[in-house]
């Protein structure tokens, strides 16, 4: 769904084309569609999921000619809602979630556990630290799901803060590749998907590093290549498939370039 998503409001952007800035009542069409995808999502219940669509189609937006008093509407819009949202849409174990973010204490042996624990795994890795394999907090069994959401910890326990570092590097690269690759782009269409892509990885990534160092509410949102999951490795080789494909796209090597299948 998320590259789906970004394939689509590529194609809203590309195919409907003003001369004036973007409003409310030019983009609606994209807003309900990606809405309803949300709205299909959350009951499973799957709030992170949700929420990062609508995150994929805003990195897009704001890439092109839009309105901004219209973006500030919506924001004002969905500040008003929140309390509507917490009280009426959350469940318990989201409304955990987000108070045992505030203060992890709040449920040290609950809802708290996995985050204080993740910290722990982070900050005993030190600069350098304690080698491949040798993660204390991963294998005595401290630290819950360190196969998929909390992977990062692992690889900051195992690795220090340089390979989380470096880690982040990486991420920032393929994020600024993306870029580049939309600036040299043919079409508005290539120019936006190139700009989802990118952000699809990069904000996924940087809201599980965040969930983990206690800088966002835990969501299920997995670590791009990292975490456990066919689904998850699929969609994010896919999503570094396609960039490669526009890049290729943008230098031309397909051009005058033709398929023989059967030759004499």
């Amino acid at each position: 769904a998320k590259i789906v998503v970004a394939m689509v409001a590529a194609r809203f952007f590309s195919e409907v084309k003003l001369n004036t800035a973007y409003r409310l009542r030019d983009i609606w069409p994209l807003g309900a569609l990606v809405g309803l995808c949300s709205v299909l999502i959350f009951p499973q219940p799957d709030l992170g999921t949700a929420s990062f669509l609508v995150l994929i189609v805003i990195a897009q937006i704001c890439f092109v000619n839009i309105n901004w008093r219209s973006v500030m509407i919506v924001v004002g819009s969905v500040a008003v809602t929140i309390p509507m949202v917490w009280h009426f849409l959350l469940l318990d174990y989201q409304k955990n979630r987000i108070l045992s973010f505030m203060d992890p204490s709040y449920d040290v042996q609950g809802k708290g556990y996995n985050v204080l624990q993740s910290l722990i795994a982070v900050g005993s890795g030190g600069v350098y630290g304690k080698g491949f394999m040798n993660g204390t907090q991963t294998h005595l069994k401290f630290l819950p799901m360190s196969h998929s959401d909390f992977i990062f910890s692992v690889f900051s326990e195992e690795h220090g803060f340089i390979g989380g570092a470096l880690l982040l590097i990486s991420f920032m690269g393929i994020g600024l590749v993306s870029m580049l690759i939309a600036k040299q782009s043919k079409s508005t269409f290539s120019a936006l998907l190139a700009i989802g892509i990118g952000a699809f990885i990069f904000i996924e990534f940087a809201i599980n590093v965040a969930m983990v160092l206690r800088m966002f509410p835990v969501k299920g949102l997995p670590l791009p290549f990292f975490s456990s999951g066919g689904s998850n490795l699929i969609t994010s080789c896919a999503a570094i498939g396609i960039l490669i494909s526009i890049d290729r796209d943008n230098r031309g090597r397909f051009k005058n370039r033709h398929l023989h299948v059967f030759r004499n």
